[in-house]
């Protein structure tokens, strides 16, 4: 299970976020390998502008975006910065975080109460199986 520890302050890193409210907090989470990942929840215009990156397409595919967008609140793996904001960019941090990493990112998502089944467009039951297995 990931360990999540919650910010009391933190530096907005990115432009979306610094106009954010105060609910959309950074978290960090640690895998079971001891893994440490800074992780941002994501506000309505950065799942625009992600929306955006991947393209109409693959905008549609539910599993996929599940994985950009827990890539894509990842700020930081291991104290290094990571500024996800193109397609390349989901990608790497989808290959460095890799099933142990995803994991994790979706269990803080959990525990800090940022997804729930009367959520539109937010983890089903099958794509939390998916980032699983």
């Amino acid at each position: 299970m990931a360990t999540v520890r919650v910010r009391s302050k933190s530096t907005p890193e990115t432009e979306s976020q610094a106009s954010a409210p105060a609910e959309c907090r950074a978290i960090t989470v640690t895998t079971t390998s001891g893994r440490q990942i800074a992780v941002r929840k994501l506000t309505a215009l950065d799942r625009m502008r992600l929306a955006l990156a991947v393209g109409a397409e693959a905008a549609e595919n539910g599993a996929f975006m599940l994985y950009a967008n827990l890539g894509a609140s990842v700020t930081a793996i291991d104290g290094e910065p990571f500024a996800v904001n193109t397609r390349r960019e989901i990608d790497l941090v989808v290959q460095v975080l890799d099933e142990e990493g995803m994991a994790a990112v979706l269990g803080g998502w959990r525990d800090a109460g940022w997804i729930s089944a009367a959520e539109p467009g937010q983890a089903s039951a099958d794509h939390v199986e998916a980032v699983k297995n």
